[in-house]
Order: C-alpha cells, then sequence, then structure tokens
C-alpha cells in the first residue's frame, strides 16, 4: 500500500533532491514524453509547487509499476511502433498530473496507466479516463468505483445517486430514462460507456 498522502508529502518536500534523482533514474518516468524532462527540471531551489509536483510523480509511478516485466516489454514495442500515441499519452499525463488537487488523484491516474501498459486500455481510453479524474471531485470518484453499478438500500443508493449526479461532467455518468415511483420526474444517473469500464478495471486492477 502507497504511504499516506501528507506522510508522503512531507517527505518529497523534505528530500526532493533524492526524490528527484530516483525519478530520473525511473523506467517509466524516462518512457514517458514531458514528464521525465519536468522531472528533471525540478532541483533543491525549486518552490513548493514543483516540490507537490515531484510527489505527484512519484505517487504515480508507485501505482504504474504494479505492471508486470512483460507488460512493460509490450510497452517497449508500443513506444517504438507509435510515437505520436506516444506524444499524447506524454502530454495527456503531464498536464493532468500538473493540475491534480489531491494525491489520491495521482495513484487513480497511475493505476490506470498501469492498465493502459498492460492492454486493458487503448490510448483514447487512457485519455479519456485521465481528463474525468482531472475534472471530479475526489470523494465522488472514490464512491463511484466503490458502488457506480451496485444494487443498494435505499438510503445509501439516494447518496450515491447524489455522487452519480456530479460525475455527468466528467463524461463517466449520465442520466438514465427510468424514473423513481416515490419520487416522479426525477432522473436516475447510471455509469456511461467509459464509466463500467473504469469500474471494471478498479475491480480487477485497483488496491486490494
Amino acid at each position: 500500500m502507497p504511504k499516506k498522502p501528507h506522510k508522503l508529502l512531507e517527505a518529497v518536500l523534505e528530500n526532493i533532491e533524492a526524490v528527484v534523482d530516483a525519478l530520473t533514474d525511473n523506467e517509466i518516468v524516462k518512457s514517458i514524453p514531458f514528464v521525465g524532462t519536468m522531472v528533471k527540471l525540478v532541483t533543491g531551489g525549486a518552490d513548493l509547487r514543483d516540490r507537490i509536483f515531484v510527489s505527484k510523480v512519484q505517487r504515480f509511478i508507485e501505482q504504474a509499476e504494479s505492471t508486470s516485466q512483460q507488460d512493460r516489454m509490450k510497452f517497449r514495442k508500443q513506444i517504438l511502433s507509435d510515437d505520436d500515441q506516444m506524444r499524447r499519452i506524454g502530454e495527456a499525463v503531464l498536464l493532468v498530473l500538473d493540475k491534480l488537487s489531491d494525491l489520491r488523484k495521482a495513484d487513480l491516474l497511475g493505476m490506470f496507466y498501469a492498465c493502459f501498459l498492460g492492454g486493458h486500455l487503448d490510448g483514447a481510453q487512457f485519455r479519456r479516463l485521465a481528463a474525468a479524474i482531472d475534472t471530479a471531485f475526489i470523494d465522488d470518484l472514490e464512491s463511484f468505483l466503490e458502488h457506480g453499478d451496485d444494487e443498494l438500500p435505499y438510503q445509501q443508493w439516494h447518496m450515491e445517486q447524489w455522487h452519480m449526479e456530479q460525475l455527468v461532467s466528467s463524461g463517466l455518468t449520465t442520466p438514465s430514462a427510468v424514473k423513481i415511483r416515490s419520487e416522479a420526474g426525477k432522473l436516475l444517473y447510471e455509469p456511461s460507456t467509459i464509466g463500467r469500464k473504469m469500474i471494471e478495471l478498479w475491480r480487477e486492477h485497483g488496491p486490494r
């Protein structure tokens, strides 16, 4: 399990040079266009924002490294065969990591990047999920991953529907045509196609 967010951030802030050196030599960082370059630019004189960015990269890498050696070999072949796709992936990772408002989102981004490396997501699907993680509020995301397609008791279901409604703008959920008999005219929300894919991968590859 990864360290608690505040502990990891504290460690990065105190040991920025050592963390940057370790990440600079990391195989996955080297393989993602632009991200490795950004990490290299962070030095001992970096400001707080730069140090927090490095903390996000470290959290992302901890999850991305869960992929197998076999999957990494496939990934190397992808890099060589499709530079344009890897450029788009690198840009998406860099831009989303830079904007993330919660370190737990870096964990999610890294986990789904590992799914991309393993062939469970194509490039476009990964970029859609990266954009959704960037857009969504972390509490809504975590609730969606745990209960997004569950059959729940009414009281809990009612609260989960509130979280589902908040995720419409992220593309992870969509209004349903079904009506609630006890609340006439109230819309139900359900996972979208990419939202269902996100839940499926989380349940198969997420933390145990």
